[in-house]
C-alpha cells in the first residue's frame, strides 16, 4: 500500500508542478509580452532584415502587408535619413530615426456605429468613408503605455514596441492623392552633397503627393516638384555649387 501510495504521491506532484509552471509562465505571458495589448487591438510587428540598414522605400512592401489590400499610400515622413538612403533604428539619440507612413483603404460602406452626415456638415459632395491607417516605424523595445476611456470604463496597459506599430482611423474625407517616390532617398542625398551637406548628418524628408522635402535643420533645405528640383528657392551660394545660373 506504501508503494502505491507513494507513486500517486509521485503524480500529485508533477501535476503540482504543472499547475504551478502553467500558472508561472501564464503570469509572465500576460507581465512580459504584449499579449494582453495585442486582446486590446494594439498592433506591434517586428521588422525583417537589419533594423541598423532600413531602407523606408523598400519598407513600403513590408509595411503595406500589415496595413492590408487596396491600401493607398499618401503621405511619408522619414527622420535620421543617411546619405546611403537607410536608417539606423537602433540609435539611441533623441529624437531617434523614425518612419511615419499614412496610407487610406476606401470603404464601401460606413464603419460599425458611425451615420453619414448630410453635405455641408461635415461632409462635400466628393467626401467618401476611408480607413487611415497610420505606421509608425522606430527603434525595437521601446516601452509604450497606453491608457482609454470611454464613457464610465477605462483601461490602461503597457506594451513592447517591435518595430512597426499601426494605428486606424474611419473617417470622410475627400480620396488623397497617392505617392509619387521620385527622386529616392539616395538621390536626394547625391544633390545634397553637391549642394554642401556633410555627408556624416541625417536628413528629415516628406513625400506629399507629387512633392518631396529634403531637409537638414539648420544646413540646407531642398524641394522637388514633380521629381524636378525647385531651383526658385535656392541661395545663390547653392546655385553656384550646383551649376544652377542664376
Amino acid at each position: 500500500m506504501a508503494k502505491k501510495g507513494g507513486i500517486c504521491g509521485a503524480i500529485g506532484c508533477l501535476t503540482l508542478v504543472a499547475l504551478v509552471g502553467g500558472f508561472g509562465w501564464f503570469i509572465y505571458t500576460m507581465v512580459f509580452t504584449n499579449t494582453v495589448a495585442k486582446w486590446m487591438g494594439e498592433e506591434t510587428y517586428k521588422l525583417k532584415g537589419d533594423v541598423t540598414h532600413f531602407d523606408p522605400i523598400n519598407g513600403v512592401v513590408e509595411v503595406q502587408e500589415k496595413v492590408g489590400p487596396n491600401a493607398t499610400l499618401v503621405e511619408l515622413k522619414i527622420m535620421g535619413a543617411r546619405a546611403d538612403g537607410t536608417l539606423d533604428l537602433n540609435a539611441t539619440y533623441v529624437p531617434g530615426p523614425r518612419v511615419e507612413y499614412q496610407f487610406e483603404r476606401k470603404l464601401d460602406r460606413a464603419p460599425r456605429g458611425k451615420t453619414e452626415p448630410p453635405i455641408g456638415a461635415g461632409r462635400t459632395p466628393s467626401s467618401v468613408w476611408v480607413e487611415q491607417v497610420r505606421v509608425s516605424v522606430s527603434r525595437p523595445g521601446q516601452r509604450r503605455h497606453v491608457s482609454r476611456r470611454s464613457g464610465n470604463s477605462s483601461s490602461s496597459y503597457n506594451y513592447t514596441m517591435e518595430g512597426m506599430d499601426v494605428d486606424r482611423d474611419s473617417r470622410l474625407a475627400d480620396p488623397a492623392m497617392a505617392l509619387t517616390l521620385k527622386p529616392t532617398v539616395k538621390e536626394m542625398w547625391a544633390i545634397a552633397k553637391k549642394a554642401g551637406a556633410p555627408s556624416d548628418a541625417v536628413a528629415q524628408i516628406t513625400y506629399r503627393g507629387s512633392d518631396a522635402d529634403f531637409n537638414i535643420p539648420g544646413v540646407l533645405m531642398l524641394q522637388w516638384e514633380n521629381g524636378k528640383l525647385d531651383e526658385f528657392f535656392l541661395k545663390d551660394e547653392v546655385k553656384d555649387k550646383l551649376g544652377i545660373k542664376h
